[in-house]
């Protein structure tokens, strides 16, 4: 897997939106996809001084697709809802893992409403996750 810090806007990455109440489930579903190679960027790769709300958008701007993590936690976090409709606004593809049954309202409901969301309890979710994202931001020795 390729650590966070390391993966450069020349290589195609995946943004992860989440909230940091959710951080434990959240690393564990994370380390499905590095094991399936994905290159994955969060927060965790903002440097001390960095302005975080520009790097987000920047990030955002220059990933494959973005995934968010739903819960209750995401839905009260406004950071969720900005780079959810930041993600929209640079017509990135969203990939929508619930982690449980809450939903977003408003403009970020609506901009999530069409898209089939993943369970992130589903036995399935290692297979479902690798056919939704974009091949090319896993390395080449991942992919079978």
């Amino acid at each position: 897997a390729v650590p966070v810090e390391e993966v450069s806007d020349q290589q195609d990455f995946l943004f992860i939106s989440y909230s940091h109440k959710d951080k434990r489930i959240v690393e564990e579903k994370l380390h499905v996809l590095q094991r399936n190679g994905f290159r994955l960027w969060y927060d965790s790769g903002i440097k001390g001084g960095d302005n975080w709300r520009k790097v987000l958008r920047e990030k955002i701007k220059c990933s494959k697709n973005v995934i968010v993590f739903t819960s209750a936690n995401a839905v009260k976090s406004e950071d969720v809802k900005i780079e959810i409709i930041t993600a929209d606004a640079f017509e990135k593809k969203i990939v929508n893992v619930c982690l449980d049954g809450e939903r977003f309202d408003g403009a970020v409901g609506n901009i999530l409403h069409d898209l089939h969301a993943v369970s992130a309890s589903s036995v399935n979710f290692e297979e479902q996750m690798i056919a939704a994202l974009d091949e090319s931001t896993r390395e080449p020795e991942q992919i079978s």
